[in-house]
C-alpha cells in the first residue's frame, strides 16, 4: 500500500537510501526503513539542512519530495518529470479554446463542487461563496474549538497543504503532473470546495487535539482521521472527467 513519508528536518539525524530501502532516524527515535515501492510521497517538514542528497535521490527513483514549512505553509516540491501524457493533461491546457469542451467542464466542475459542499453540509447560496463560507466556518471553528487564533491559522494552513499533496498525488495518477497546466488549473477549481469540506468535517469533530504535541504532529493527525475517504472521492470526480473527455475525442 502506498502511503506518506514524514520527515521532521529539525530532529533528522540519519537519512540513507539504498535501491530498495529509505532509512531514516529522527531524535529519540528508532531507526524506521521504508520500502521505496511502498511511498507515495516524502514530506519534509521545516528546513532541510541534512539529507538533501538523499532526498534528490529520491526524486530520482520517482518519489515526489515536498517540502512544508514549519508554520504548515506549502513549500516547493521535487520531481523529475514524467514523458507520459495523459487525456487530462492534454485536454485541460486547451480547453478554454473550444466552446463545447469548455462547456463540458465547467458543467462537470459545479456538479463537483456542489456535491462536495453538500457532502459537508455546507450551505452555498451563490457559486462565488466558497471563500466566504470557509471564512465563516473558520470563525466557527475558532469559536467552538477555544484555540489561539495562532494554533489555528498554522492548523488550517497545514490541513490545506496536506489537502494539496493528497490531489497532487491523485492527480499523478491520473498522468497530470504536479507543475504542469493541467495540474494548476485542476489544484485552482477542486481545492476551493475540498477546504470547504475539509473545515466543515473539523468544525463537526468532537475530540480534541492530542496533547504535548507539535503543531504538525496535530494537523497530521486530525488531517488523517477527519476525511479518511478524500482521495477516494477525488479520484472518482477525475475518472468522471476522464470520462466525459473520451467521449469527445
Amino acid at each position: 500500500m502506498m502511503s506518506s513519508v514524514n520527515i521532521k528536518a529539525s530532529r533528522l539525524k540519519f537519512c540513507k537510501v539504498d535501491s530498495v530501502n529509505l532509512r531514516i532516524a529522527e531524535e529519540n527515535e528508532a531507526m524506521r526503513s521504508f520500502p521505496l515501492r511502498t511511498i507515495k510521497v516524502l514530506v519534509v517538514i521545516g528546513d532541510a539542512k541534512d539529507g538533501l542528497d538523499v532526498l534528490l535521490n529520491c526524486a530520482e527513483k520517482g518519489i515526489p519530495v515536498q517540502f512544508i514549512h514549519e508554520n504548515g505553509r506549502f513549500g516547493c516540491r521535487l520531481q523529475m518529470l514524467d514523458d507520459r501524457r495523459s487525456l487530462l493533461a492534454d485536454w485541460l491546457p486547451h480547453v478554454d479554446a473550444n466552446r463545447t469542451w469548455l462547456g463540458a467542464y465547467k458543467t462537470w466542475h459545479y456538479e463537483v463542487t456542489t456535491r462536495v459542499i453538500l457532502r459537508s453540509w455546507a450551505r452555498l447560496e451563490r457559486w462565488q461563496d466558497l471563500g466566504k463560507i470557509r471564512d465563516q466556518i473558520g470563525r466557527d471553528i475558532l469559536k467552538s474549538k477555544n484555540l489561539e487564533i495562532t494554533l489555528f491559522e498554522e492548523l488550517l494552513a497545514w490541513l490545506d497543504s496536506l489537502l494539496k499533496i493528497d490531489l497532487l498525488a491523485v492527480l499523478e495518477v491520473r498522468g497530470v503532473q504536479a507543475g504542469s497546466e493541467a495540474a494548476q488549473r485542476l489544484l485552482q477549481d477542486l481545492l476551493p470546495p475540498y477546504s470547504v469540506w475539509l473545515a466543515c468535517t473539523w468544525l463537526k469533530d468532537q475530540r480534541p487535539l492530542l496533547p504535548g504535541h507539535n503543531t504538525a504532529e496535530q494537523a497530521i493527525a486530525l488531517y488523517g482521521r477527519l476525511i479518511p475517504k478524500l482521495k477516494e472521492n477525488m479520484s472518482l470526480e477525475l475518472k468522471e472527467l476522464v470520462s466525459i473527455f473520451e467521449k469527445m475525442v
